[in-house]
């Protein structure tokens, strides 16, 4: 398999000053968000004036670190660990059960994950 690699660059601002860095950001696997999205969600985030404080600081600590080198982070702590608000989970498998659009088989299995939770 080919690999290959895009390039980002990566702007940062602040009042009359603008700093451009390119970054080699490695294509995404199927179990990685892209790269590049992230980043971009980053900038996004900078120049959102509904986001706190601590969320720029945040992305602006992540874009630094990408800047010298560092990974490009691609799953958050929330969904990386694996663990599922099992409320959720539920009414997931109660929303499958009364959807005419499901098959049978998978009605019996959301049937039983309910049953065993």
């Amino acid at each position: 398999m080919r690999r290959s690699t895009s390039t980002t660059t990566v702007s940062s601002s602040s009042h009359h000053t603008s700093t451009n860095t390119t970054l080699s950001i490695p294509p995404p696997t199927n179990n990685m968000s892209n790269p590049g999205n992230v980043i971009g969600g980053h900038k996004a985030n900078l120049n959102n004036p509904n986001t706190s404080d601590e969320a720029k600081q945040h992305s602006k600590e992540v874009l630094q670190e990408i800047e010298n080198g560092g990974a490009v982070p691609t799953s958050s702590s929330s969904s990386g660990n694996g663990d599922k608000n099992p409320n959720n989970v539920a009414g997931g498998l109660k929303a499958t059960l009364s959807n005419p659009n499901v098959s049978d088989e998978a009605k019996e299995s959301a049937k039983e994950r309910l049953e065993d939770m």
